[in-house]
């Protein structure tokens, strides 16, 4: 599987870059609060602009998270 982006932990998320043959942008992922059990974890910001979301998941055989 190709990796489209580069990431690092931040203060409240992570920040790197998402590459493609269309796109090459600067990115944040930021860690937001619930508004309920199916609200997302993460925005995920371009230029203060909001592009995606993401959910955060709890492996089930280890006590790992990520980001799916």
């Amino acid at each position: 599987m190709a990796t489209i982006g580069s990431f690092t932990a931040s203060e409240n998320g992570f920040s790197g870059t998402f590459k493609t043959l269309n796109v090459n942008v600067k990115a944040k992922i930021v860690h937001v609060e619930r508004a309920s059990k199916d609200a997302r974890d993460f925005r995920v910001l371009a230029c203060n602009v909001e592009f995606d979301a993401a959910w955060q998941k709890q492996s089930a055989r280890a006590s790992t998270t990520g980001i799916p």
